[in-house]
């Protein structure tokens, strides 16, 4: 990986900065590279430096110097701002914490004061099988932890829950597996595909698909890759929402009291709400959000909303009660919504982090203090 402390575009050979530029355009430059290319702008606008005068890399600099630019000024943020926010994100990654793009105002943020520590959310789930019985997954050993009739269910080495048909008589029922608040889980369903389930939510299935639909239910928020089977639609029902898919890959999003949004990755979708009989189509990049009386479809970078299974928070002009909703979902803890302003925020959080770091981080690029009390999350 390429190291900020050390490494500058001005040193650079033309095949290194063409590389370096090429990876911000499509999205793939690392926290270290984006601050590189932040540090160079506010260094030196839009002009690039006399050891690195060629057409191409002078071509695409351009672009990102205006993309970089359009962002600054439609939020408000002057140029020496930027350059404080820089030296901000230097300092967060240096410590190895949380990385986060201010798109918003702010002035010198304190400290907030946070009186204990909050690790994030791990793989944990409750397996309830058809029986009743109830398996703490976080608990077993790899290998076998359960049969039903034909059904083996085991643990992988990768933690995943693998559910395998084998010979002999049929197991009937249903399973259900419930992530906690802080937990999540990836599991193989009996047909081959594959649901990974966010902290907070749960997926109920029976041992064995139907002859004409496989038919799951959710609750919370989930991301399915389908085996595909022309034969046998996959149908995903949560919370008067019916999703039919053959084979493809979509997240949903179904929490209570909060909207439903479906957001297709991958091959085609029907989404339909039965109680007014309303039904869409919807393509790769196009997420669906219901309503009261029925869909609003926007197109969306469908790998920023995923990218939450991969370790990364992604919001897109989102309100601060809805980041830390989600906050509060992964690290179990409350929030005192009363306390907390109508903000919006543009950024990235790792996951990974620990909830001072991404409360520390958030009061910077927000100026709102935020701070936490052991139980909840509020606004000092």
């Amino acid at each position: 990986m390429l190291r900020f402390e050390t490494w500058s575009i001005e040193n650079m050979t033309e095949q290194e900065a063409k590389a370096l530029l090429e990876k911000f355009e499509h999205g793939n430059c690392t926290p270290e590279e984006k601050l590189l290319l932040y540090s160079f702008y506010n260094e030196f606008g839009k002009t690039m430096p006399d050891t690195l005068q060629d057409e191409r890399l002078e071509k695409m600099y351009q672009r990102i110097w205006m993309r970089m630019d359009r962002n600054r000024q439609a939020n408000g943020i002057s140029r020496s701002l930027f350059i404080r926010v820089a030296a901000t994100v230097a300092i967060v990654i240096g410590l190895g914490t949380t990385y986060f793009v201010l798109t918003k105002n702010s002035h010198k943020p304190s400290t907030p004061q946070v009186a204990l520590e909050r690790l994030p959310g791990t793989n944990k789930a409750i397996l309830t099988l058809a029986n009743g019985k109830q398996i703490d997954l976080d608990s077993k050993i790899n290998g076998t932890i359960a049969k039903q009739g034909n059904v083996s269910i085991s643990k992988a080495a990768d933690g995943q829950l693998v559910y395998t048909i084998e010979d002999g008589i049929a197991g009937s029922g249903y399973n259900t597996i419930s992530t906690p608040n802080g937990g999540q889980y990836f599991v193989k369903l009996p047909d081959g595909s594959t649901a990974f389930l966010n902290a907070g939510s749960s997926l109920k299935f029976p041992l064995h698909f139907n002859h004409s639909e496989r038919r799951v239910q959710l609750s919370g928020e989930a991301y399915f890759e389908i085996a595909k089977d022309p034969g046998k639609p996959f149908r995903v029902v949560c919370d008067g929402q019916l999703i039919e898919v053959l084979g493809t890959h979509f997240n949903v999003y179904s929490y209570a009291e909060e909207p439903r949004v479906t957001t297709l990755v991958e091959g085609r979708i029907n989404a339909t709400l039965p109680a007014t009989s309303k039904t869409i189509k919807l393509k790769p990049g196009q997420q669906s959000i219901t309503t009261p009386s029925g869909f609003n479809v926007e197109q969306v970078n469908a790998n920023d909303v995923i990218a939450w299974k991969d370790g990364l928070f992604i919001f897109h002009n989102t309100s601060l009660k809805n980041v830390v909703r989600q906050l509060a979902r992964w690290y179990d803890v409350e929030v005192d919504y009363s306390t907390l302003p109508d903000t919006e925020f543009n950024g990235e959080i790792s996951r990974k982090d620990k909830l001072t770091d991404v409360l520390k981080l958030l009061e910077t690029a927000s100026d709102v203090p935020l701070t936490f009390d052991g139980r909840r999350i509020m606004r000092k």
